[in-house]
């Protein structure tokens, strides 16, 4: 759960990710120390942009984010 050690805690800065991903991401929940937790892994140079930074209060903190496709026909 997000409550104990290993998520966020109930105390101090935490900062908690929501990444929207629309490109492709592989799904390596299989190799996670922590099999309820639904892990993905981008490809390197995935791009994202900040939505929204949210201040939840108790020093917690959410970023949204999103993957954001590139025009690669120029490169």
């Amino acid at each position: 759960s997000l409550d104990d050690a290993l998520g966020l805690g109930k105390s101090g800065e935490r900062t908690l990710f929501n990444i929207k991903v629309r490109t492709l991401a592989v799904d390596i929940g299989k190799y996670s120390a922590i099999s309820a937790e639904d892990e993905r892994l981008m490809f390197p140079g995935a791009q994202l942009e900040v939505k929204a930074v949210v201040d939840l209060g108790n020093r917690l903190t959410l970023i949204e984010v999103k993957s954001i496709l590139i025009d690669t026909s120029s490169l």
